[in-house]
């Protein structure tokens, strides 16, 4: 049982977080001259997930600075626990709907795993611990990227490239978290597969394979932040896709 209010904690924390990273990338894309950030897509629930992964195994100090940067201070363990593990379980009710959210915690072969860190994991959030080699860089990437592989059930083939920067020989502990969907919209798209111009500045543009409809969505602008979000609604009416 857990209250409606730690609930909104979360939910909002988690949301936060991902403007903020989405402020980051944007800042980054603004201050490159020579090199330009691939686009990113962020999931605020695969983000809260990875973060809980952390926080099971974290000691008290690490917490409370975690909670502070998530804006989660509200909350203790056994609240995220709890709010985490009803949300996944709606999710798998839901027969109409085709998704699926993982998560995984890759550690140190060489290190010491606790039992009690393993059930937490797998007993509130279905999350796998793996053990991998860190040392040999060649060899973590393609256990990563084989996890994301079999969890988004091939949708996708590589999350980390050969000369990522965010595995080295210095990483010891991984936090992942994927989220994938297979639904149909509400208001299907008139052209699924149409090439379009893709604006990369105001002056210049590609054309891309893209999607394309006109209808009537939910619109807002987040003038602060420097982007808009448009609702999709899904055939179902239990989601919608905010872009």
């Amino acid at each position: 049982v857990f209250s409606s209010a730690a609930r909104d904690v979360l939910y909002r924390g988690a949301a936060s977080l991902t403007l903020e990273i989405m402020d980051h990338h944007a800042s980054r894309e603004q201050d490159a001259t020579e090199h330009r950030e691939r686009n990113t897509l962020l999931s605020p629930l695969a983000l809260a997930l990875s973060f809980v992964v952390v926080l099971e195994g974290a000691v008290a100090r690490t917490i409370d600075h975690v909670l502070e940067i998530l804006h989660w201070e509200l909350l203790r363990d056994s609240d995220i626990r709890y709010v985490l593990a009803h949300s996944l379980h709606r999710l798998s009710l839901l027969s109409n709907e085709s998704i699926r959210v993982e998560a995984a915690a890759f550690v140190q072969r060489d290190f010491d795993v606790t039992r009690v860190y393993r059930d937490a994991l797998e007993t509130y959030y279905g999350a796998d611990v793996l053990l991998v080699n860190f040392l040999d860089q060649r060899a973590a990437l393609v256990a990563v990227n084989s996890w994301v592989c079999r969890a988004t059930s091939q949708v996708i083939m590589r999350l980390l490239l050969d000369k990522t920067s965010e595995i080295d020989s210095k990483s010891r502990f991984l936090a992942t978290g994927v989220v994938t969907l297979n639904l149909s919209f509400d208001q299907p798209f008139r052209n699924a597969r149409i090439q379009r111009p893709f604006y990369i500045s105001s002056a210049s543009s590609q054309s891309v394979e893209s999607m394309n409809t006109l209808g009537t969505f939910g619109y807002k602008d987040f003038a602060e932040h420097g982007f808009e979000a448009v609702s999709l609604p899904l055939l179902s009416g239990n989601f919608s896709l905010v872009l």
